[in-house]
């Protein structure tokens, strides 16, 4: 209550100055002692500043001696909540408490240390810290303070605010709630379609669809632990794909009940069994379209009533040691086979499709397909049946003969082939068209209606239109196709409805491939029924078309100028340019898969000393028809091309000749190959301006005429629309665009893949450089 005021001009006071007053009252007494008041505090202060230097202050004062300084009475200020940054989130007694800036404080003003709320937070008798919900915000985020008992000195975070920048709402219905981190780990709740989801940064999630459905989903490794037992329950279907390997490691045994069938479809399967493998069945079938091997030391196989052996071409018993045939009650030997049905599958479905090249095929893919007279192209006609124009011959096609037989075994050729036991009278009916009477009656089996899938071959980024053929015995509710889309893609996913009936080219289909696999694709139909059970309609194998199954062959077309002539002087005789020679024979190789490396170039026979050389080949300005069968001319061409320094360079290539002349006596000489699997081919006149090129490289590849008896199958001769055909020129004018499986397998058989021709050409670059350096 004891205070003195005074004022100074001594700007250095300030509140807190401990001062000594002096009384001047006293020193005007006399009073020396008394002129010292002593020392005081000085506890508030008033400044006054004007222009010109004035300064003077005010201050109030309490002696110094007090042992406390007075309380001001001033009200409590009340906070209120304020907006904030999080500046740092890395609380040195890791409690989970941030530092923060309030909007009004400036420059590396901050908090202290401030707790965050949380809707559950705590610990536990099990759980000592961090019980509850531990979410503390992010540096950068903005946050709102709130004050305990509105004291500016106890400030916590409420929680964070979105702003303008990274708010996104909820959707336009304020159906998406979601909760993320930083790294973008999320659980995402979708009130539209009633789903949850939740991802990690990985791309790994947890669907849930709102419709019962859960997808888990894992990029990379999904792994399951159990300590003791596990159990799977489903309904109905179980599907379980695996990209590359799966395995199963069992302690003890394992047992696998299934009321109905077991499929196992897989291009390798080995079994390793240490002890004993016993298999049981009512009825058994061991069924390849390849080979089987059964090998051991000691083998018996036992028909208790009959063993019957049997081969559709040949059978070899074989012993390095001695072979003993003893038949108790005596031995037969007849010349006369008995006939076998090999077992097929059926096609449960009353939806046959059968795919077919459509109309403007123009053999710009492989497909080949058992003819049956039902894809209306021409030639493909009842009379022109497979099963009618296949058989044996003498020589090239000489006294033709069908036979049954030679037709079951071309079908071997094909892998995939289905039984259609609602096309019965079908098969029956053909079969009666191709065998006699008595034969028929002679028959003990009715043969039954075959669904042989076709072929195709098809390159990176080409496309295949085809037409389907469709037979409808019973309505399908649909017809849906299933590919793999990797690497295919479809112009349609399904096929039209159909009433029953027979309805060719009911559908069109456009195949394109996007890119290049290891193995045959399957492109199927499936048709469902009622209860939507989904059996096949119809199949079509696309062969792998990667660089392990695309074989590489370099050939040289030479124009070979010639003068005939042998006194006269002429500006000599060579065929002019045309392009279309090479892309038919692209087009014939891209259906084999072969990747030709064609080139070009030009042979003068005119000068002197090769006119006269090559003249002796000639007789009358035209070429002596016994010297195409003649080694000596093909010697010829190739020694004067590989004797000049241009064109040595094809010494290995195959070269084709066109030369432009033809042949005496027999103008019908198109071209002639060297030989069967050789390396040159001339083609003459006549020839130059359609397909002989490829047809007599063929021959020089490996293959020999579709109607001589040298070919793997006979066929009768203009019958079919193969390369290899003379259709072209025969009676129905048949246009020779297609090729065969079978003959894809000879083209390919002695020349290097892709791989192998990238792999001999990295090793000489590298020797090159070698050299180089």
């Amino acid at each position: 209550t004891h205070y003195v005021t005074a004022e100074s001009q001594d700007p250095r006071l300030h509140v807190g100055s401990v001062i000594s007053l002096y009384s001047s009252f006293l020193k005007g007494v006399g009073n020396l002692s008394q002129e010292s008041l002593g020392d005081f505090i000085i506890i508030e202060m008033t400044h006054e500043v004007s222009e010109s230097c004035y300064y003077k202050n005010r201050f109030k004062a309490i002696p110094g001696t007090v042992m406390s300084l007075p309380n001001p009475k001033v009200e409590m200020p009340l906070a209120e909540t304020q907006m904030a940054t999080v500046l740092s989130n890395a609380d040195p007694h890791g409690a989970g408490r941030v530092q923060v800036r309030m909007n009004w404080q400036t420059d590396n003003m901050r908090t202290s240390w401030v707790r965050v709320m949380t809707p559950d937070g705590g610990g536990s008798k099990d759980v000592k810290s961090n019980r509850g919900f531990v979410f503390i915000p992010e540096v950068g985020d903005q946050v709102l303070l709130g004050f305990r008992h509105g004291d500016p000195a106890r400030p916590y975070v409420m929680g964070s605010l979105f702003n303008g920048t990274t708010g996104n709402g909820g959707g336009s219905n304020n159906s998406i709630k979601s909760l993320k981190t930083r790294s973008g780990i999320s659980v995402i709740l979708n009130d539209d379609n009633r789903s949850l989801e939740i991802k990690d940064a990985g791309g790994s999630s947890i669907y849930l669809d709102g419709n019962g459905n859960i997808l888990l989903n894992a990029p990379k490794n999904i792994q399951l632990h159990a300590g003791n037992d596990m159990s799977l329950m489903v309904g109905h279907d179980l599907q379980v794909n695996v990209g590359n390997s799966q395995t199963t490691n069992i302690g003890n045994m394992m047992l696998t009940n299934v009321m109905q069938k077991i499929l196992v479809n897989t291009p390798f399967m080995q079994q390793l069994v240490a002890d004993f493998f016993h298999t049981q069945a009512g009825k058994a079938l061991l069924n390849s379209q390849n080979q089987i091997k059964i090998e051991a030391p000691e083998t018996n196989v036992v028909g208790e009533q009959e063993l019957f052996i049997h081969s559709a071409n040949k059978t070899v018993v074989n012993s390095q040691g001695t072979m003993e045939m003893r038949g108790e009650q005596g031995m037969h030997e007849l010349n006369t086979a008995k006939e076998y049905e090999t077992v097929k599958k059926e096609i449960g479905t009353k939806v046959c499709v059968q795919f077919r090249t459509s109309k403007s095929y123009n053999g710009e893919f492989g497909f080949d397909w058992v003819r049956f007279a039902d894809s209306g192209r021409t030639g493909d006609t009842e009379k022109n049946r497979y099963d009618k124009i296949i058989g044996t011959c003498e020589g090239e096609g000489k006294n033709f003969k069908q036979e049954t037989s030679r037709y079951k075994q071309f079908l071997f050729e094909y892998k995939h082939q289905y039984i259609i036991p609602w096309k019965k009278k079908e098969a029956e009916s053909a079969m009666s068209a191709v065998t006699s009477e008595a034969t028929r009656d002679a028959a003990t089996k009715k043969p039954d209606y075959l669904y042989v899938v076709p072929v195709m071959t098809l390159l990176k980024d080409q496309c295949a239109d085809l037409t389907l053929n469709i037979d409808v015995h019973k309505k399908a509710q649909r017809l849906e196709y299933e590919y793999d889309k990797d690497f295919f893609t479809l112009n349609q996913s399904s096929a039209p409805i159909l009433d029953i009936g027979h309805y060719p080219s009911a559908d069109d289909l456009s195949i394109t491939c996007n890119k290049e696999f290891s193995e045959d694709k399957e492109i199927c139909l499936y048709a469902y029924d009622e209860q939507d059970n989904k059996s096949l309609a119809g199949k079509l194998i696309v062969k792998a078309n990667d660089d392990r199954h695309r074989y590489t062959l370099d050939v040289v077309m030479v124009r070979v100028k010639t003068d005939l002539y042998a006194e006269e002087k002429s500006l000599g005789n060579i065929p002019p340019k045309d392009p279309s020679r090479k892309i038919i024979l692209d087009k014939y190789f891209s259906q084999c898969y072969i990747d030709a490396n064609i080139e070009e170039c030009e042979l003068d026979l005119t000068t002197p000393d090769r006119k006269e050389a090559f003249l002796a080949y000639t007789d009358k300005e035209l070429l002596k028809r016994e010297d195409l069968s003649n080694l000596k001319i093909y010697d010829y061409l190739t020694s004067v091309l590989n004797s000049n320094s241009y064109t040595a360079k094809y010494a290995s290539y195959y070269k084709i000749y066109f030369i432009n002349e033809n042949a005496d006596g027999d103008s019908s000489i198109y071209g002639r190959a060297r030989e069967i699997c050789s390396k040159e081919v001339i083609v003459l006149a006549p020839g130059l301006d359609d397909t002989t090129c490829a047809h007599e490289l063929f021959h020089a590849l490996g293959l020999y005429h579709s109607f001589s008896d040298l070919n793997q199958h006979t066929f009768e001769k203009y019958k079919t629309d193969n390369i290899m055909d003379y259709s072209d020129v025969g009676t129905e004018k048949i246009p020779v665009i297609a090729t065969w499986q079978f003959q894809w397998n000879i083209l390919q058989e002695n020349l290097p893949t892709v791989e192998q021709w990238k792999e001999i050409k990295r090793k000489r670059e590298e020797k090159k450089k070698q050299i180089n350096k």
